[in-house]
């Protein structure tokens, strides 16, 4: 959250904590990009549908929906599970 807080992601990455294996995925993005595209990664650990709905809902939506009314949308969510 305090990522979030401080900076406007163009992409999220939202999972269980599978996700945690798009740091190098960020990284790689931050050096080609010059820190021009910014990757949020969102681990729940023991995530289920109803546990990442919450966290969009009540933690994320608001703080995203500031970014967007900033000039700053989302641009893009990816959804890491394991089922």
């Amino acid at each position: 959250m305090a990522e979030l807080a401080r900076d406007a992601p163009d992409t999220l990455v939202l999972g269980s904590s599978h996700a945690r294996a798009f740091e190098g995925v960020r990284a790689a993005l931050a050096a080609e990009a010059r820190g021009a595209h910014r990757v949020l990664i969102a681990p729940l650990e023991l995530g289920r549908l109803s546990s990442y709905r919450w966290l969009l809902e009540h933690r994320l939506a608001p703080r995203l929906d500031a970014h967007r009314a900033a000039g700053h949308p989302l641009r893009r969510m990816i959804l890491v599970t394991h089922w």
